[in-house]
């Protein structure tokens, strides 16, 4: 794919790391709101509570 175009989805996107496997992965933001599993093995990531 074109960089330019890889480098402006990433700015977009945000990341996630999972605690079980330690991987990451690109979120929307209406994943972001609610829990999501992850891609790569499954575990529910909850999202951070605001203090």
């Amino acid at each position: 794919m074109n960089p330019i175009f890889l480098s402006a989805l990433a700015s977009l996107m945000r990341k996630a790391k999972c605690p079980k496997c330690k991987r990451d992965q690109l979120l929307s933001h209406k994943i972001r709101k609610g829990g999501f599993p992850c891609k790569f093995c499954g575990h529910i990531i909850l999202p951070h509570k605001k203090s």
